[in-house]
Parts: structure tokens; sequence; C-alpha cells
């Protein structure tokens, strides 16, 4: 027969394997999603990259027609401003 406290030391150590096991394969787990989800993001930047990035061309080109529409904009209130 085991003694009480032998019997509390046994489930304190068995408490403590377990808790360790647990954040021990929640820490890997959430590694590996991380780990993916960044080896997923390298590669649509690579085939972005080596397809000659045509998204952020168009980007840039939307960006500067919006410009040139909002300085049109903000020459004509100066314009009304000035009149």
């Amino acid at each position: 027969m085991i003694s009480p406290r032998t019997q509390s030391i046994l489930y304190f150590v068995c408490a403590a394997f377990g808790l360790a096991c647990v954040m021990f394969g929640s820490y890997q787990l959430g590694y590996s999603k991380g780990y993916d989800l960044k080896e997923s993001e390298l590669k649509e930047c690579a085939e972005e990259v080596s397809s000659g990035c045509p998204n952020v061309t168009s980007y840039a080109v939307m960006l500067e027609k919006e410009n040139a529409r909002l300085n049109k904009a903000c020459r004509k209130k100066t314009q009304r401003a000035a009149d």
C-alpha cells in the first residue's frame, strides 16, 4: 500500500507531466500553423514577384488616377474660393 503522502506526490507529478504535455502540444500546434501560414504567404509573394508584380502595378496606376482626380477637385475648390 502506498502512503497518502507518496500518493499525493505521485498525483502531483502526473498532473505536472500532463500539463507539460498539453502546453508543449499547444505550442507545437501553434508553431506549425504559424509556420504554414508564413510559408504560404512567402510562396504567394514569390509568385507575385516572378510574374512581374501585376497587382502592385495596377494598384499604383489606380492610386495615380485617384490622386489626379483629387488634385483636380482641390483646384476647382481653390478657384471657387478665390473668385
